[in-house]
């Protein structure tokens, strides 16, 4: 068995290697374009900055701030991988991560290999099944995604666990406790879709027969998982506390059905490997749903034949498992909030490798008849997915198929050629190495190619040079200062990569993110769409950088290309900006390597007052009048509370109106002279101090969040939610200590959770102990019990 395994690590590992070799060679590392150079790396190196602060509560580097447990226990918080990369310096995480994607590789093998030699696969299909789970179209496409491979590595641990508690193996109910406490750690979101398919694995079990258990243990081993869900409360309660409300929570149900189009997609990739997401695809608007449940070389033949040759739990599983992901029925495991997501397609992988590995061990013969019949529905599926994806971006959203595209889609089709060779070469020699030697092979070719389209030299956008791999260019090469002090401005910055500020510790309202603020009035205010408010906004920018602060506006120069609004002429791909009239708020300016940094003319320090202020409801009514008012420079003249604030804001201030001409340049300074004199921001929120002319609320561009304390001069007081989110404390007349102090909701109920948690698995854990001391005692001694 010791040997198996190595022969596993060693396939794993080289195919590994091979399959990271183009980007290996062009940019020294594995760090492919998109979400994982444009987020994972930055939010990692994020990760590292806050627990090294001993109290990672707040993370000022996340949009205008956020709770950093609820944020990133979705990407980071829980990622033992991620712990990893954070003990090297931040300039070796590019490679870092390199390393710790082989070793998720390694994980995910080995998990799926133990799981199936418990279901009694030999051991050469055993290898061959690991390889298929571990390189399978799931898990290579979705590389760029960091945080994917875990769940793929827990989910056969969780069927392990299953499988010891149904045969009542010694230690299984503390064992289904640890692997049900891993599912929901490792990842809060994904651990839903892996409970709904192990849910559908134990069904199927005990309607076909094959388990024979009462409603009691049945009851307790939910019991157990739930166990298992408590003791990662701490981090769990939190979460769902800070998510409660936000934008992406819950879905229109209109939305289930995504078309023909859609399902002929899903259908097509059980025939042929997901090469790209979308972009260059057939299926240009189907990207980034991760539809993909291809298994190297023998596809869906070997899965197909399993199920019409038995009437068992597993073929039943996988049929149902099938007809789910080709429908709007796939939005259950999302619990809905996005029915378009596939993101527990491994689950019906991981099944269908299993019914193949068990056709192949049976001994089962595969005829030239079975082959031909496969291929003519594989092709038959294509065609029909390529030409409705195809009309579907003409048609309805205008995208036409270019060069790139097509050159992309012929390489997907050939990959389907070489599959279908491969596994012609199996059927007509029908043994087990032959079919690990044509997996090796595939992994081989699938792999490097999918990276390689992952580069420069295959991609139809110049810039995505930004991202294949030269991440270097923001983390090393470029010398833009890193900022080694707390909090006590914002940057601004222009530039490809979105969260290039967290690489320079230098907070910018930039973020780009999964996890969206629930601020959505504000998002809707400065030009952002309100379902995705993390995309930089796109109008407003100059009176909305001195509403929060903003000091430094940072341009690259390999963005000027695309800043018309900077040049009077439009393009300037080299000349460096020197165009104030254009963005009136360029102060001075500070050329360095790869860019140019200019002071902001319009900075406000944090924390200001106002002379009058509005009420939302004036604003909202503006809003929907019209929506390319300039709300952040009425934010700017006044201070804009809730209609329940108006009484309180009318005894220390004036009603403001809405009429006249506003001036950022007389707005500006007649805030300034109220700003605090020191401001200072740490992870665990902000202490400042102000010097009031009169009684007054003081404004922090800081998200109105529940878990903010406020104090002046060390008495507690009342934070008020202001100017569409953010927040306002009363301080008197005179100079005063200010201090926000932040602590997570739910964070310390979360706590208390998982203690209970861990009282009840300790004394599982004991009735285990104990059942094996009986086990291990003599029959007399038994029998005298």
């Amino acid at each position: 068995m010791k040997m198996t395994k190595r022969k596993l690590c060693f396939w794993i590992i080289l195919i590994s290697l091979i399959g990271m070799l183009p980007s290996l060679l062009q940019y020294g590392c594995y760090v492919l374009a998109t979400d994982m150079a444009d987020q994972e790396v930055p939010f990692i190196i994020e990760t590292k900055r806050m627990l090294q602060s001993g109290q990672p509560w707040w993370s000022w580097s996340h949009d205008l701030g956020d709770n950093f447990i609820g944020s990133y226990s979705f990407y980071t918080l829980t990622s033992p991988f991620v712990w990893l990369n954070c003990l090297f310096p931040e300039r070796w995480i590019v490679y870092s991560v390199t390393l710790t994607l082989l070793l998720k590789m390694l994980c995910v093998g080995l998990s799926s290999f133990a799981y199936l030699r418990k279901m009694s696969v030999s051991d050469v299909m055993s290898v061959t099944g690991a390889l298929m789970y571990t390189f399978s179209s799931f898990a290579v496409s979705d590389l760029f995604y960091y945080h994917f491979l875990e769940p793929m590595m827990v989910f056969p641990l969780l069927l392990i666990a299953i499988e010891r508690y149904i045969r009542r193996e010694r230690y299984a109910g503390t064992g289904l406790v640890v692997a049900s406490f891993l599912v929901f750690f490792i990842n809060y979101y994904f651990a839903i879709g892996s409970m709904i398919a192990a849910l559908a694995y134990v069904l199927c079990r005990i309607c076909s027969g094959d388990v024979k258990t009462g409603v009691a243990r049945v009851a307790r081993g939910i019991g157990l998982v739930l166990i298992g869900a408590l003791l990662c409360s701490f981090v769990l309660v939190p979460t769902i506390v800070h998510l409660e409300g936000n934008p992406r929570e819950s879905a229109d149900l209109k939305s289930l059905y995504q078309g023909l189009g859609f399902g002929l997609h899903r259908l097509a990739t059980l025939f042929v490997p997901k090469m790209v997401e979308g972009e260059n695809s057939a299926f240009y608007t189907y990207g980034f749903s991760s539809n993909a449940a291809n298994v190297p070389v023998v596809g869906m033949l070997l899965a197909g034949l399993y199920v019409m040759r038995h009437r068992n739990w597993l073929a039943a599983l996988v049929v149902i498992l099938t007809v789910i992901y080709v429908t709007p029925l796939n939005g259950a495991f999302t619990l809905f909030t996005n029915p378009s997501y596939t993101r527990w397609a491994y689950a019906l992988t991981l099944f269908c490798i299993l019914a193949s590995v068990k056709h192949v061990d049976e001994k089962l013969p595969v005829t030239s008849r079975h082959y031909w019949v496969y291929c003519a529905i594989a092709v038959t599926t294509l065609t029909a997915a390529y030409a409705a994806g195809f009309y579907i971006n003409h048609k309805r959203y205008g995208v036409l198929i270019e060069r790139t595209d097509i050159g992309v889609n012929v390489i997907i089709l050939v990959m389907l050629a070489v599959q279908m060779a491969l596994l012609l070469y199996y059927v007509k020699r029908n043994r087990p190495t032959v079919l690990l030697g044509c997996v090796v092979a595939m992994s081989m070719i699938y792999f490097p190619v999918r990276t390689l389209l992952n580069t420069d030299a295959f991609n139809k956008h110049g810039y995505r040079s930004e991202w294949c791999g030269s991440i270097n260019q923001y983390l090393l090469d470029n010398h833009l200062p890193y900022h080694k002090g707390n909090f006590e401005w914002r940057s601004d910055f222009m530039a490809f990569y979105p969260n290039v500020s967290m690489l320079k510790n230098r907070p910018s309202f930039a973020t780009f993110s999964s996890v969206h603020h629930n601020m959505p009035q504000l998002f809707k205010a400065i030009g952002c769409r309100v379902n995705f408010p993390t995309v930089k906004a796109s109008r407003n920018v100059v009176s909305f950088n001195a509403l929060t602060s903003v000091k430094e506006i940072v341009v690259f120069n390999n963005y000027l290309q695309l800043i018309d609004s900077l040049s009077p002429e439009g393009a300037c791909p080299t000349v460096p900006i020197d165009e104030p009239t254009r963005r009136p708020s360029l102060g001075a300016r500070h050329e360095g390597k790869g860019y140019v940094a200019f002071d902001n003319k319009y900075y406000i320090p944090m924390g200001f007052a106002y002379d009058s202020y509005l009420v939302q409801s004036a604003i909202d009514s503006l809003m929907e009048a019209d929506e390319q008012c300039d709300v952040p420079l009425l934010m700017l003249a006044h201070l804009v509370v809730p209609d329940s604030l108006a009484a309180l804001a009318g005894e220390v201030m004036k009603p403001g109106t809405m009429g006249g001409n506003l001036s950022i340049d007389s707005l500006v300074a007649e805030r300034r002279p109220s700003a605090c004199l020191s401001f200072n921001g740490d992870t665990r929120g902000f202490k400042a101090r102000a010097r009031m002319a009169r009684k007054n609320l003081l404004f922090f561009s800081v998200p109105h969040d529940e878990g903010f304390t406020g104090y002046v001069d060390g008495a507690e007081a009342p934070i008020y939610p202001v100017n569409l989110g953010l927040s306002a404390i009363m301080v008197d007349e005179g100079t005063h200590d200010v201090e926000f102090r932040f602590v997570p909701r739910g964070l310390q109920e979360g706590i208390a959770l998982t203690i209970m948690g861990l009282i009840l698995a300790l004394m599982v854990l004991a009735r285990d102990l104990k059942s094996r001391r009986r086990s291990a005692m003599p029959p007399q001694a038994t029998h005298a019990l």
